[in-house]
Formats: structure tokens, sequence, C-alpha cells
């Protein structure tokens, strides 16, 4: 799980960076760590950006950057257009990492 976690991790990194958010970027960093330790882990199928897309969108909606009010809200278009990836696929990806992490609003998760 060393090389998916690299390829993640840094695609994730460069995301929340340019998006100057290190909260929600630890919090990424996290999910991806509890992903990688799941047996079997789901990283080991699928494409790494498209898992880093599915993260990063489960993280900002988890913590309510989709509420346009916010100062630095972010759109499930604009991330799934950072990416590359087709907002359907992040959408079902941020569901499942939503679901296979049991996540809650507001969850912040270690690294």
């Amino acid at each position: 799980m060393a090389v998916q976690y690299n390829e993640i991790s840094a695609l994730l990194s460069r995301f929340w960076d340019e998006k100057q958010n290190k909260e929600l970027k630890e919090s990424s960093l996290g999910a991806l760590a509890k992903l990688c330790r799941k047996r079997p882990s789901p990283l080991a199928r699928g494409a790494t950006r498209i898992w880093a897309c599915g993260i990063a969108h489960a993280i900002a909606r988890n913590n309510f950057l989709f509420d346009k009010t916010l100062p630095n809200a972010i759109s499930a278009p604009e991330i799934a257009a950072w990416f590359n990836v087709a907002q359907s696929t992040a959408s079902a990806k941020a569901a499942f990492v939503t679901n296979a992490l049991d996540l809650s609003p507001l969850d912040m998760l270690a690294p």
C-alpha cells in the first residue's frame, strides 16, 4: 500500500496546498491512512486520482465546504475538475469513502 499511499497523498497535498487549507489536508491524509489500513484495502484497485478526488470530495462535503456562504467554499464540480474526474465518479467514490470510514459531519481524521 506504500505506493498507493504516496501517489494519493501527493495529489491530496497539492490540492489542499493550492486551496490553502492545512486542516483539511491533514484530515484527508488521515482518511487515506485509514483506507490503507483496511484489510483488504479498497485502494488496491482503481486509479489513484479517482481515490484522491473521492477523499477530497468526502472531506470537503463533511466539513460543509459546499456551502456557498462560507469564505473558503469550494464546489463539487471544482474538485472533480481539479483531479480530472467526472463529477458522478467523484461523488460515488466520496460516498464510498464516507461509508467505509463511517464519517460524520466535522470529523477531523489524524494521519
